[in-house]
This record gives structure tokens, C-alpha cells and sequence, in this order.
């Protein structure tokens, strides 16, 4: 069976990962579950944007914490450029720290995490019932993953790793599209082609 709800969960922990200052709406995760509370569901996580308008917006975050040189920035803007015909927003996150457990066999941390996202939409207003949109982003993840490893007991707080080697990867994502809306005020809809 399939369950679609507002994920209040997501939303948060977009917002605490920087993604808020890159103009998100609204988050909407749909969830497959068999029944079995054993098994993660699978499902999907679609993050919607704002669109640009002819009002200015502006949002910028900085924020730093220690122990793990946790530090992330984030700046938006979004407004016209000619009114009524040509909106535009860009959109630039950072985030960056160095984890909480030190690899003591290959050296190094064991799960560090860096971000950085560029976003950015330009919108055509076409007329009343129609509009154009041109859309880029650019990411790159790279960190690594909580590894697994050996541990005297429940009560063993270690934040020392014991890897052969540190599990670092990186993921670059890039791309765009072009989205047209056209209202169908005769049937009462709107038809969007991407």
C-alpha cells in the first residue's frame, strides 16, 4: 500500500541541512509500506521550490558548533528583473564538519561530511495563463559513512573508528530543465510540460 503525507520530519531536517536558505516550500514524502515494522520502507522524498516572483526575497544563515567544526552558510535571493515579464532566483548553501570519530588505524576522521549547492531558476511570464521556466543546479556531497565496528558493550561510548581504510566518497549532481505552465481555463486546469 502506498501512503502520501507533508513529512514535518523532512522538513526539519532540511532546514537544519541548509536547504531552507535554497528556496524550499514544501517537502512531500510518499512512503510504500508491506506491513512489517522490521523492514524500512521505501518510498520517495520530493522537495519543492519557490517559484520566483515579483517580490523580493532575501535569506541568509551562518552557524558554527563545536566539537566537530560543524559550519554551514546559506544565502537566497529572488526577484524580478524586468516586472511582470522576468523573475529570476539564485540560491548558494555550504555546509562542512568533521564528525565526531577519529579513525585511529588509517588515520584521519571517520565521518566527516562537506556540501555545497548552487541553485538558481529564471521564469518567463508568457501572458496571464502562461509562464516559462529555466532551471540549473549544481551539488556535491562528499563524506563518510558511520562505519561499523567493534564495541565492549552498550555502554561503550568510543568515538574512536577501527577501519582499515576511511569509507570517503564524493557525489557531484548537476542539471536543468525547462518547465512551461499553461492555463487551460476551459477545462479548468493547467497543463505543464517539462
Amino acid at each position: 500500500k502506498l501512503k502520501a503525507k507533508f513529512g514535518e520530519t523532512y522538513e526539519q531536517y532540511m532546514k537544519r541541512r541548509i536547504l531552507d536558505p535554497l528556496g524550499i516550500k514544501l517537502v512531500w514524502r510518499t512512503r510504500c509500506e508491506d506491513g512489517n515494522p522490521q523492514v524500512a520502507g521505501g518510498g520517495a522524498i520530493n522537495v519543492i521550490t519557490r517559484k520566483p516572483s515579483d517580490e523580493f526575497r532575501g535569506r541568509a544563515d551562518v552557524a558554527y558548533a563545536d566539537p566537530d567544526s560543524y559550519k554551514t552558510a546559506g544565502l537566497s535571493l529572488s526577484g524580478p528583473i524586468v516586472p511582470g515579464k522576468l523573475q529570476a532566483s539564485v540560491a548558494a548553501a555550504y555546509h562542512d564538519q568533521v564528525g565526531f570519530l577519529t579513525n585511529i588505524t588509517a588515520g584521519g576522521y571517520a565521518n566527516p561530511l562537506k556540501q555545497e549547492s548552487l541553485h538558481g531558476t529564471l521564469r518567463w511570464i508568457l501572458g496571464e495563463a502562461s509562464a516559462v521556466s529555466l532551471k540549473g543546479y549544481y551539488d556535491q556531497v562528499e563524506g563518510g559513512s558511520t562505519p561499523y565496528q567493534w564495541l565492549d558493550g552498550p555502554t561503550d561510548y568510543s568515538t574512536d573508528a577501527q577501519t582499515n581504510v576511511n569509507n570517503i566518497a564524493r557525489y557531484t549532481y548537476t542539471g536543468g530543465n525547462i518547465k512551461g505552465e499553461f492555463d487551460l481555463g476551459a477545462i479548468d486546469s493547467t497543463l505543464t510540460v517539462v
